[in-house]
């Protein structure tokens, strides 16, 4: 009876301990890589996970899951651990199968705009196609310009004559680059044959100053343009920001009308986030300044009345890295 008894026991202590054994010998956490190279204007956590033979149930996931914004084409920036535990706070389960590195570097793929794709595209406004008065690429005087489109969608907005610098200039823009901003292109070859186009972005209706804009706000209206070519600016440009004035619909807009919303006021306390060696630490500072995002700003510590500077990465939180 005392045998049967034990037998039993070991039975059910077996039984006990068996899920313990199964959940202690599970899937292994899948490692993020340690650099990565992204194309787009945003990092997924996608872009972050090793090839898809190791990670392939958490792919479809990843790809709607947004870590940060991504650097500018052809520069690098580093994301740390908090960052992403951040991003993936209503994620637990997701955050639970994942091993993520203190440190990641993230570069964003770019390649220099070349003087020949500019080249062609204004010989294409001006219908030298045929090599009647063509542009050679290197009569074209222009910036370090990076974009990541194989075909970044190169388009002449605007062309002006200066007789007095015998120079004509010439505003190109990227329209499948949303972040690049137009340019500047400058020849001093003669150029004949000369059009402009004369699109223009205004206001699809009203808005109040201080108020943060959508590119649904805006519509492109041709000003008997030759030619169809947007504006020297583009609604998304403006997406994000609040306008500084107040402006009537129809109404056409330029930079100077807008700027970054303001996310931290001065002597208003806000949450500082700082990372140091494999830690993290959340305290309250009073800033010294207003800011916006991406900004840095002079905090200081209410408690030790320290003076520190610190990132602005959303309403009310900022961020330091030492």
């Amino acid at each position: 009876m005392k045998m049967r008894m034990v037998r039993q026991g070991a039975l059910w202590l077996g039984l006990a301990v068996m899920p313990i054994a199964l959940w202690a010998s599970g899937t292994p956490k899948v490692t993020l890589l340690q650099n990565v190279e992204v194309r787009g204007s945003v990092i997924t956590l996608r872009d972050l996970l090793p090839p898809p033979s190791s990670a392939a149930s958490l792919y479809s996931r990843a790809s709607r899951t947004i870590i940060s914004i991504a650097p500018a084409p052809a520069s690098s920036r580093a994301i740390f651990r908090g960052e992403i535990e951040r991003a993936l706070r209503n994620e637990p389960k997701l955050l639970d199968q994942l091993q993520i590195p203190l440190r990641i570097t993230v570069r964003r793929y770019g390649r220099r705009l070349t003087a020949a794709e500019v080249a062609n595209a204004i010989n294409a406004v001006l219908g030298n196609g045929n090599g009647t008065g063509k542009l050679e690429s290197g009569e074209l005087t222009l910036p370090a310009v990076y974009v990541t489109q194989d075909d970044p969608g190169i388009e002449i907005v605007r062309i002006e004559a200066d007789p007095l610098r015998q120079q004509t200039r010439f505003l190109v823009h990227a329209r499948r680059e949303t972040s690049l901003l137009p340019f500047w292109v400058v020849t001093h070859a003669s150029v004949r044959g000369v059009r402009s186009a004369a699109a223009a972005l205004v206001t699809a209706r009203a808005i109040q100053a201080g108020q943060v804009v959508a590119p649904e706000d805006f519509v492109v209206v041709n000003e008997g343009a030759q030619e169809d070519v947007p504006p020297a600016v583009s609604a998304a440009d403006f997406a994000g920001l609040q306008a500084k004035v107040n402006l009537k619909a129809g109404q056409r807009v330029n930079r100077s009308m807008f700027e970054p919303p303001v996310l931290v006021e001065p002597g208003v306390p806000v949450r500082l986030v700082v990372e140091q060696s494999g830690f993290r630490i959340t305290t309250s500072v009073i800033p010294l300044q207003r800011g916006v995002l991406g900004q840095r700003i002079r905090v200081r510590d209410p408690d030790t009345h320290r003076i520190l500077a610190a990132e602005v990465v959303g309403l009310g939180r900022l961020r330091a890295t030492w």
